[in-house]
């Protein structure tokens, strides 16, 4: 997939004011927590540009807030880029690491991860703030989709370690009567 594409809206959208503030605080983060490893993969993790993303995704957070917005953002972005599928030789690392992330939302906040990389480290703070506050039934729909985030990109890693193709555009045509099978939740 091309790398270079931008996309114009034809309208204005709300960008938080906090944007600067938030942007200086989460690159030293990144860097201080060791996400990125080289200044070249600095570079290039700021030409993403994802606190512009938080920023007007989220326009009316707290600068606090945002800063920690920008931090999650970062995590899904840097999981996929630094675990990417055309590496199959590392599915079992993959695995462990993604199943790390997909528990520390299940323990108490500031629960030391039992893998411990940069990024498993990145999530438990980041979830320490994001949870702070967040009701159970919250921090469940999270854990939930945040699971299931992961699980799809494991799946998909998988299947490159195996020689497989991936299912991704067979998953996205939804075969007949899914919404009425009572069977749908065992395909």
């Amino acid at each position: 997939m091309p790398q270079d594409v931008r996309f114009d809206l034809p309208f204005e959208t709300p960008v938080s004011e906090h944007l600067e503030y938030a942007r200086a605080r989460h690159l030293r983060w990144i860097w201080d927590m060791g996400l990125v490893r080289s200044q070249a993969g600095f570079e290039e993790y700021k030409s993403w540009d994802l606190p512009q993303a938080a920023a007007r995704t989220y326009p009316y957070a707290s600068a606090n807030d945002m800063v920690v917005l920008m931090n999650w953002f970062s995590l899904a972005f840097l999981f996929d880029d630094q675990f990417d599928a055309n590496q199959p030789d590392r599915a079992d690392r993959i695995t462990e690491v993604a199943r790390e992330l997909i528990v520390t939302p299940l323990r108490p906040a500031g629960f030391r991860p039992r893998v411990v990389c940069a990024i498993t480290l990145a999530w438990a703070e980041v979830w320490k703030h994001l949870s702070d506050g967040m009701s159970l039934t919250w921090r469940t729909r999270f854990a939930a989709s945040w699971g299931r985030f992961l699980v799809a990109h494991c799946e998909e890693v998988d299947l490159a370690a195996r020689g497989l193709e991936s299912t991704l555009e067979a998953a996205t045509v939804p075969p007949p009567r899914t919404a009425a099978s009572a069977t749908s939740c065992t395909r």
